[in-house]
């Protein structure tokens, strides 16, 4: 099968486009680096057209891709799959990269630099360039990386296996929306009574922040998956050694950033080791757990208004433990029915995972022509 794949560049099947946005439209969206990820663009918010922050200068369209130039491993890259393009801009920080040979198909091409050996490679050299953080730019890194191209019809053969998993993917990620949607508004239903008992979150938990991790080769026990936070939202880990005073965490725990971008955002937990920019929120019962995280989930947009710091972002864990918290008398029946859709969410989290792995897996064995 592989006779027949020809070794091309990406520098011969895309180009770089740098198109300047020079319209006038009352409102626009913003798209930065943060704005996309493993695949998606996730903000389609429409702002105001007026004082627009230097950076946001490029347009783009239908079946472009969009990628990162900071930061490869940190999977911030997407495939523009809506037609209607009209009012975006992108970030200068973001690559927008056209097709512009008819032997690939867009999606084959945004599989290709999407694919973990490829993501691991630019981060390689990212690290490897002279600068304050980790870069590439698309003459230097991306064009010069070599694919082996198959005809058009392996290629949407390969899409269409790859897009059965994704779909799978993207379909328990909407029902786990779902499902904490209903559990946010079963959670304000019952804690709106006159059956509550009202005091401040620090009464019912505690912060345990995460440590520094310990690099392997310096340790010789195996570390456990580190759940990273660079951006926290990716689903990427790293192995690291793990020492007694590393912090662990399990599916069930409530999990916040507290450096970063991200800082005040609620995760759900996942076996591990915590890094220095998480911290682990420990609540006795069970039942008030699920309680807590649909109010810090709820309170996200409020808590992240208190973050310190000018230069990296740092959750106020003392404005967060005052927070006033009301939890019903009868806090068990609720609390019963936000474990169970904590229990849906877990199952449905770790599927996924299993199916990132094996896409993950997959793919570059695809891509190759090593299996059919």
């Amino acid at each position: 099968m592989r006779d027949s794949w020809k070794t091309v560049s990406i520098g011969d099947l895309c180009e770089s486009i740098s198109e300047t946005y020079k319209g006038n439209d009352e409102t626009v969206v913003l798209i930065n680096t943060s704005d996309v990820l493993e695949g998606e663009v996730l903000n389609h918010t429409q702002v105001p057209n007026h004082r627009l922050k230097g950076q946001f200068k490029k347009t783009f369209r239908y079946q472009d891709i969009l990628y990162s130039e900071i930061r490869p491993m940190n999977k911030r890259f997407a495939f523009v799959d809506f037609h209607n393009t009209n009012g975006y801009i992108a970030s200068t920080k973001l690559m927008v990269l056209r097709s512009k040979s008819e032997k690939v198909l867009p999606e084959f091409l945004f599989d290709f630099l999407k694919s973990q050996p490829v993501v691991d490679e630019l981060q390689y050299m990212a690290e490897d360039r002279s600068a304050t953080f980790p870069q590439i730019t698309f003459s230097g890194q991306v064009a010069p990386l070599r694919l082996m191209l198959p005809d058009l019809e392996t290629q949407a053969k390969i899409i269409s296996f790859m897009r059965s998993i994704e779909d799978k993917i993207k379909i328990n990620n909407t029902i786990n929306k779902n499902l904490q949607e209903q559990a946010i508004t079963l959670f304000k239903q019952y804690c709106i009574t006159e059956n509550t008992n009202s005091t401040v979150l620090g009464n019912y938990c505690s912060f345990v922040k995460g440590k520094k991790p310990l690099a392997l080769s310096d340790h010789a026990e195996k570390g456990y998956d580190l759940y990273l936070t660079i951006d926290v939202l990716t689903s990427s880990s790293k192995q690291y050694a793990i020492s007694e005073k590393s912090v662990t965490a399990n599916a069930a725990d409530i999990l916040m950033v507290m450096d970063g971008a991200s800082s005040g955002s609620v995760l759900y937990g996942k076996s591990g080791v915590l890094g220095s920019t998480l911290a682990r929120i420990d609540v006795r019962d069970e039942f008030v757990r699920e309680i807590i995280r649909c109010f810090l989930i709820d309170l996200g947009d409020e808590i992240k208004k208190h973050n310190t710091g000018s230069a990296i972002p740092h959750a106020d864990k003392k404005y967060i433990l005052q927070l006033p918290i009301t939890i019903p008398t009868d806090y068990q029946v609720l609390g019963n029915i936000l474990v169970s859709l904590r229990d849906k969410i877990i199952t449905n989290k770790t599927e996924n995972e299993r199916l990132s792995e094996l896409r993950d897996a997959l793919l570059p064995k695809l891509m190759s022509g090593e299996i059919d």
